[in-house]
């Protein structure tokens, strides 16, 4: 005669550990925390180490920047008697849901300004400006006395 156990005797099979349950829910969670930040993470500070560049032509002083991503709403171009001022703002607000019905929500800002004295005889009620495949160009004629 054998002994066959009958249930489930010195097994764990379907017992729910409450405390392994909350440690694999925490770790999900940071893996998902941790790809949203390296995601997220050189974003800004591209955005803020953005270089300006001037140069002169024999009728206009023209500025140049590249702006990857930035559209034309986010980027602004003021003068203000002799001074030009150039400033952006980017924001990126992203939901995702997973195939587990998961549902995460990021956002992203970040922000630049530069601003430029402008010669003496440049034409500042006349300065034009646009963005085309990320750079931007904006042009100060200078005026002719």
């Amino acid at each position: 005669m054998s002994l066959t156990p009958h249930g489930n005797f010195g097994r764990r099979n379907n017992i729910v550990d409450p405390i392994q349950t909350v440690n694999n829910a925490m770790s999900t969670m940071n893996s998902r925390m941790e790809a949203m930040q390296s995601e997220f993470a050189a974003e800004p500070a591209a955005f803020a180490n953005i270089s300006i560049d001037e140069k002169q032509t024999r009728d206009a002083y023209i500025y140049t920047a590249h702006l990857p991503g930035l559209r034309e709403e986010e980027l602004k171009v003021e003068v203000y008697g002799q001074n030009l001022k150039i400033s952006g703002v980017r924001s990126i607000v992203e939901q995702q849901e997973d195939e587990t019905g998961y549902r995460s929500m990021r956002s992203s800002s970040s922000s630049f300004s530069r601003q430029f004295n402008l010669p003496g005889n440049a034409a500042a009620d006349q300065v034009t400006y646009g963005i085309n495949n990320g750079v931007l160009t904006v042009t100060v004629p200078k005026a002719w006395r």
